[in-house]
């Protein structure tokens, strides 16, 4: 038999006596008057039927959830108090929550820091109906992370030359978003400090910076930065020839988006008419989106001293798309798929010229501009990273051109002093005289003055 009382019975067994409750006995509903009073157990009562029906315990109804909470989904901390989960609905009473199993509260539960939380449900029943607690009475919500942000990114500074004993600041600090913090490394990425890094010996510097991640946020980076402190003077533009433009071929690039013609191809074509150009759209500066890259490789390994680069054709009118920081590399690979494989791979190159800020490049068309190589070295493959163009008008465009770049190769010391003589009458050598040191050549075979075969 089973029985359910009304709110008038439960809620003052003083007064209980004489309330019509009602109870199912073999499927059928019927009514009689309650004779005892209720139990200490608010959720039961003693009472007496009718001469006819045995005594029974009046036990009321538990409530029941319709709906369960759920747990709001796609939350990322911002500061903010988020409230965690979407309410569950009940019949017979009111949803209650915690967080701890303890405290329980009807207003639905709010976190404000990043982290995986854990709310309890229940309903607590009203005058008619008992608590309810299911077996599985938990959900679980997410706040994620935010991706920590720059305010500021840091840069490398232009213009350092060497001064004897003077240590210098080589990039300027950066501030990042939210209060985290930007740690700098010099050369490596495994000792990070909180102030920039700085040096005092001429060269070329990587500086790695990220923001260091905490409780609400995602670290960001690492990236880098290269600064160069130049020589206390400047370099003379070396005695060099310009590499043929025909035995240079373009291995692969990264470059935004562009015409077929205007490809990163053009800038070893020889033609000052063609260029390359490239734009990124929906990015609101150049430095911020994907560098453009060109890796080439020469028909044979030479040393590139100097490099001249010829502006567009239609650079006076639009100057911001000059160059502004970039930089030259030199490898040795085994192959071609080596070389093309490391085009986004800094550490497989070597630094062979640096520039920040460049001041040279002017707003005009088809003009040459001759840099020097501070790091130069023998390599087949070259690389060419740019990180910035102009900032000559506000705003600033999203596009890079350049009509050419040509490689100045060292001149080969040629011999110097040569003569001929002849040893016997059957035999002929040539005297050659370099470096001021003396060799012989006589049947294909190299001598040094000593007569010992040096090839």
């Amino acid at each position: 038999m089973a029985a359910y009382g009304y709110a008038a019975v439960r809620a003052n067994k003083d007064n209980a006596k004489g309330k019509v409750i009602l109870f199912e006995q073999a499927g059928i509903a019927r009514g009689c008057f309650l004779t005892d009073t209720l139990r200490n157990n608010t959720d039961s009562l003693s009472i007496t039927f009718d001469a006819d029906l045995t005594d029974s315990i009046l036990t009321f109804r538990p409530a029941s959830i319709t709906a369960a909470p759920t747990a709001k989904l796609g939350m990322v901390y911002d500061g903010s108090e988020k409230t965690l989960i979407n309410a569950g609905t009940a019949v017979g009473g009111t949803m209650h929550y915690s967080l701890d199993n303890a405290d329980w509260s009807a207003d639905l539960p709010k976190a404000t820091n990043a982290g995986t939380y854990t709310v309890y449900y229940k309903v607590v029943g009203d005058a008619s109906h008992a608590d309810y607690t299911p077996e599985n009475n938990t959900v679980t919500a997410t706040i994620d992370k935010a991706t920590a942000t720059y305010t500021t990114r840091p840069t490398a500074i232009p213009g350092l030359k060497y001064t004897p004993g003077k240590d210098q600041a080589l990039v300027t600090a950066g501030k990042a978003a939210e209060g985290v913090q930007i740690s700098y490394s010099r050369g490596n990425s495994e000792v990070w400090q909180a102030n920039p890094s700085t040096a005092y010996q001429a060269g070329n510097y990587y500086v790695y910076y990220k923001i260091v991640g905490d409780d609400n946020h995602y670290g960001v980076g690492p990236d880098t930065l290269i600064t160069t402190i130049y020589p206390s003077e400047s370099p003379a533009i070396p005695s060099h020839d310009d590499y043929p433009a025909n035995k240079i071929s373009v291995l692969a690039y990264q470059q935004g988006a562009n015409t077929g013609a205007d490809k990163a191809d053009s800038l070893f074509d020889g033609n000052t008419s063609t260029k390359w150009c490239s734009i990124k759209y929906n990015t609101d500066a150049y430095s911020e989106r994907p560098k453009d890259i060109v890796v080439w490789k020469t028909a044979e390994s030479v040393k590139m001293v100097s490099y001249t680069l010829t502006t567009g054709n239609d650079t006076y009118n639009y100057p911001n798309r000059n160059w502004s920081s970039w930089t030259l590399y030199g490898g040795d690979f085994g192959s071609d798929e080596a070389a093309e494989a490391a085009l986004r791979t800094e550490n497989a190159w070597t630094i062979i010229d640096n520039q920040i800020q460049d001041s040279v490049l002017q707003a005009v068309n088809k003009t040459d501009y001759q840099f020097v190589c501070n790091n130069p070295g023998i390599y087949q493959y070259y690389r060419l990273v740019i990180h910035d163009i102009k900032t000559v008008n506000s705003p600033q465009d999203n596009i890079q051109q350049m009509a050419e770049l040509t490689m100045g190769i060292e001149k080969a010391t040629p011999p110097t002093g040569i003569d001929e003589t002849n040893t016997n009458a059957n035999a002929k050598a040539t005297k050659l005289l370099r470096d001021g040191q003396l060799f012989i050549l006589r049947d294909g075979k190299l001598y040094n003055a000593q007569g010992v075969e040096v090839r």
